[in-house]
């Protein structure tokens, strides 16, 4: 089967071919645009870009190793004739690394060779996005951070080794892009609530989303939901809004949880077997006093929307990794 697959993939494209038009072959196409390039800049008011400096081969974020010598014999000439020759008025850097420093922090690239000696007269244009270990480690900071116990009856912190299976149900349970709500960047990665909450479980979480999505106009999913708690030591439960029901432009009509989520929280309530944790991810008030009789219900997270690492936050909140 990989032979058939690689046949065919070899058949089809070669990656060094990859498109014979801006992103194929370097040497080609530097030598075939840029006189054009520069012939139309002349002649129209547009801008022409220079993606991707340098070293980048369709690696993202990954980049590569290469001797000074191979980086000024092999790589870098094509890009240096679009400057030089096609008079291109920026330049892209490109996602990866070389020799372990990002493109787009290089101030030898950016400052030394395309400005200094290619004397590059435009600007450069950074990457879409940008991210360090750094600025993950301090997302994980601020979601845990930002995480508020409304209530604890004394259940968390749960136990690694006391819990063996666990439910984690609900439309935002594993959320991704709702955690960064809007007017945010591109995160390099998601940590969603499931995903978190299976490093300490890795082999005992059961997910059933409850719902569709937070809109939940149906109920045909709750059943589902509710076989799980029944099954589970511990169930988390992870309700809310999203950007579909409250943003800029949209207001909600009333406080309550959307459509059947409030029925997906008394059912699984009524089914479990012992401990729920409840889960809000949402930005605007959300009336949750029906939760104050459901016997079941130990305690009460309120998340907002916490950010690319915000499921990998609650997790540690619910664990004992982290005090909130």
């Amino acid at each position: 089967m990989g032979e058939v697959v690689s046949t065919e993939a070899r058949a089809m494209h070669n990656v060094g071919l990859a498109a014979l038009t801006y992103i194929g072959v370097p040497s080609l196409t530097s030598s075939e645009i840029q006189g054009g390039v520069a012939a139309k800049r002349r002649q129209e008011r547009i801008l022409s870009q220079k993606n991707n400096q340098t070293l980048h081969e369709f690696l993202i974020f990954l980049g590569g190793k290469v001797t000074k010598q191979d980086l000024e014999d092999t790589y870098q000439p094509p890009f240096k004739s679009c400057v030089e020759e096609g008079d291109v008025s920026s330049v892209m850097c490109s996602y990866s690394r070389v020799n372990g420093i990002p493109t787009c922090a290089d101030p030898n690239l950016l400052r030394g060779v395309i400005r200094g000696q290619w004397r590059l007269d435009g600007f450069e244009h950074e990457l879409w996005r940008f991210s360090s270990n750094d600025h993950q480690m301090l997302a994980l900071e601020a979601a845990k951070q930002g995480i508020v116990l409304l209530e604890n009856r004394g259940d968390l912190p749960l136990s690694e080794t006391v819990v063996k299976k666990l439910a984690v149900i609900g439309p935002n349970a594993n959320a991704t892009k709702a955690m960064i709500s809007n007017y945010a960047g591109l995160p390099c990665k998601y940590t969603s609530p499931l995903q978190g909450l299976q490093k300490y479980v890795p082999r005992g979480v059961v997910y059933e989303p409850g719902c569709k999505d937070v809109k939940c106009v149906d109920q045909t999913l709750i059943a589902a939901a509710v076989k799980a708690a029944t099954e589970a030591d511990v169930t988390v439960l992870v309700v809310g809004l999203d950007q579909t029901v409250e943003e800029e432009g949209l207001d909600r009509v009333n406080l309550t949880l959307p459509g059947y989520q409030e029925k997906l929280v008394k059912d699984v309530n009524n089914a479990a077997k012992k401990t729920v944790v409840l889960v809000i991810m949402a930005a605007g008030p959300i009336d949750i006093s029906f939760a104050k009789n459901l016997s079941k219900i130990r305690a009460v997270l309120w998340v907002g929307y916490p950010g690319e690492a915000g499921g990998e936050a609650i997790a540690q909140v619910i664990f004992g990794d982290h005090n909130p």
